[in-house]
């Protein structure tokens, strides 16, 4: 379960990731920050975890014939690696988000997060 919240009138959304989403994984948390750059006409997803503060470098990307690609090269234990997320399969009430990771410049790629998105109606939030 992620709760997204949009921003900045259209041009963003933020995503909120509990500990409660993540079984097996009681101190989890997380961030997406996703922002639309009218100018440049891309996409650029963050990510942050808690535990650090620490924003990863965005991905970037657009949306095109029906597939949204976003990549960045980053380094994960040292390791150089490249970053994909890809969005597909979008229907009128959901969608599907995979992130790969490349060791080989982008040759070969390997999944290692997919997530089903569907839309429900929001909750009453308590004040």
């Amino acid at each position: 379960t992620v709760d997204v919240l949009p921003v900045l009138d259209g041009l963003g959304n933020i995503d909120r990731y509990l500990a409660r989403d993540f079984p097996g994984h009681p101190n989890y948390a997380g961030l997406g920050l996703r922002l639309f750059d009218v100018d440049a006409d891309v996409w650029r997803i963050w990510w942050a975890r808690g535990g650090d503060g620490v924003l990863d470098r965005p991905v970037v990307g657009r949306f095109t014939n029906g597939r949204g690609v976003f990549e960045c090269d980053d380094s994960l234990g040292g390791r150089p690696v490249t970053v994909r997320y890809l969005w597909s399969d979008f229907t009128a009430s959901g969608a599907t988000w995979r992130q790969s990771f490349s060791f080989d410049g982008g040759v070969s790629w390997r999944e290692n997060w997919e997530m089903a998105w569907r839309r429900v109606a929001a909750k009453p939030r308590r004040t």
